[in-house]
């Protein structure tokens, strides 16, 4: 889940089993929100820092962020 970086943390501190897992610097705060102990997470983490290296993470924040 995508959404506001305060809202994820407050939500985050009324759950126990989730945390804020990655935060997206766009000079906006938004982050992922993932299940603790969900399998999920490795997998969000790969597929973002291949985002990263091809260059595609930073077209798609300037698509759908700028």
């Amino acid at each position: 889940i995508v959404i506001d970086k305060p809202v994820a943390e407050a939500y985050a501190k009324t759950e126990g089993d989730v945390k804020v897992a990655f935060i997206i610097k766009t000079g906006e705060q938004y982050g992922i929100a993932i299940r603790k102990g969900s399998n999920l997470l490795p997998i969000v983490n790969e597929v973002l820092k291949e985002l990263k290296e091809t260059g595609k993470f930073d077209q798609l924040l300037k698509k759908w962020f700028s």
